[in-house]
């Protein structure tokens, strides 16, 4: 009798231990996130890419670190409304600056660079949550099969100027001003998601933008400047994605302006 009233006592202990320990295990589930993938590419063959993950909701984080050491993070920004942000370096030292054009979302973004092509888990803490940021560096691709700019000169096809890398630091001579197009075509398996064409204006400190921004992605896409000022500087920009990865990359040339005494 004895031994079946102790064999009850002992079941009835492992089940009432069972719901003392389950909670605890499931809040340590809950108390890690995962965040979404990003895949990027690097900016040119020989170089380095620099990217930032975005989180929502959040203004202070601490114990940023890199699984791998040829990630570097540098630090983060937190936005807090539409006019100030804030500048948190490695160890969580705020710097205040302010920043126009905003919104009044609360979000950090964390300052990450890769040396080479690999694969990074860029960890966290918020609060009693540990977040982790799997973020994958390509190597570098030319994304362009065809880049037009009309009046430039050896503007009919510049695409291969983005051979090795997505930022052509020669400055290409504009011959005429006026109506300014740039027409570009993705290579196979890219796709473009933002165009435009950059000109100062008489006041060196102004850019006079055109842009366009594709919510669904296109392989061709173009722009036009109605009143280019050939003389002022100029930039040409385009965001392109991998189809396969979703891996991004933004590309830039350099445009100089007939005055400039840039070289």
């Amino acid at each position: 009798m004895n031994k079946k009233i102790y064999k009850i006592v002992s079941l009835l202990l492992c089940v009432v231990l069972a719901f003392c320990v389950a909670p605890s295990v499931k809040s340590e589930a809950a108390n890690k996130k995962t965040l979404e993938k990003k895949t990027v590419y690097l900016a040119s063959k020989n170089g380095s890419v620099s990217t930032s993950v975005r989180v929502d909701g959040l203004t202070k984080i601490s114990k940023l670190k890199s699984s791998n050491k040829n990630v570097r993070i540098y630090g983060y920004s937190t936005y807090s409304n539409s006019s100030q942000y804030y500048y948190a370096d490695i160890n969580g030292n705020f710097v205040p600056s302010t920043y126009s054009g905003g919104n009044n979302n609360k979000y950090i973004d964390i300052n990450a660079t890769s040396l080479k092509p690999g694969y990074a888990e860029i960890s966290f803490t918020s609060g009693k949550t540990n977040y982790v940021a799997p973020v994958t560096f390509l190597g570098y691709q030319n994304p362009l099969a065809s880049l037009k700019i009309t009046n430039v000169s050896g503007g009919k096809n510049m695409a291969s100027k983005f051979a090795n890398s997505s930022y052509v630091s020669n400055r290409f001579k504009v011959t005429k001003g006026g109506v300014i197009k740039v027409n570009a075509t993705a290579a196979n398996g890219w796709e473009i998601t933002y165009i435009s064409l950059n000109n100062r204006t008489n006041n060196s400190n102004d850019n006079y933008s055109i842009y366009r921004n594709y919510a669904n992605a296109v392989t061709k896409a173009s722009v036009a400047h109605p009143e280019y000022n050939n003389k002022k500087d100029g930039y040409v920009g385009i965001t392109l994605r991998n189809k396969k990865n979703g891996g991004t990359m933004h590309i830039g040339m350099n445009l100089a302006g007939t005055a400039s005494t840039i070289k």
